[in-house]
């Protein structure tokens, strides 16, 4: 194993941990305007997990065309979840004009969809540049998706249990 795969294998694993925490703090962000009720937690959860598919879809077009997008892709999801805290503002306006199973639909659509979809642009991106051998696809996909649920493993347990009891959201 080269040094260049491990790097990608380091960047899944940072990807995936970035979604879990995006995921894991949604609903801390939300509760104080639209509440902490299942519906919630479910809009918070759907929207990811739609915005990582069609994240997987877009990275995996793009990944054809370029090899030169990584940094950038990892630049423009910084600026999404940078942006989060200055959207706050609009979550009382949601829950009062469309309640809380709407107004936490539009609200993690707006807040959480983007970073998540373009952190899922990074896997297919990283199989294509992980894979040398195109007999050895499998290999590297699976290595590349282990480490970033390993990722997201390590995001819930420290986001949960240490990060939001020591420094809030």
């Amino acid at each position: 194993m080269t040094l260049k795969r491990i790097r990608y294998y380091i960047i899944a694993f940072l990807s995936g941990t970035a979604v879990l925490v995006i995921e894991t703090i949604g609903v801390r962000i939300l509760a104080p305007y639209l509440g902490a009720a299942y519906v919630v937690w479910v809009n918070i959860i759907g929207v990811i997990l739609a915005a990582l598919a069609a994240g997987y879809w877009v990275g995996g077009i793009v990944a054809d065309r370029t090899k030169k997008l990584l940094a950038p892709l990892f630049f423009f999801a910084a600026i999404a979840v940078s942006l989060i805290p200055f959207a706050r503002h609009i979550l009382p306006m949601l829950g009062e004009r469309f309640g809380i199973r709407v107004g936490s639909l539009i609200g993690s659509l707006l807040l959480f969809a983007p970073a998540s979809m373009i952190l899922g642009m990074v896997t297919p991106y990283l199989v294509k540049l992980a894979t040398e051998d195109p007999d050895r696809v499998g290999e590297s996909s699976g290595t590349i998706f282990a480490a970033s649920t390993i990722g997201s493993i390590v995001a819930t347990f420290v986001t949960g249990f240490l990060l939001i009891p020591h420094f809030s959201t």
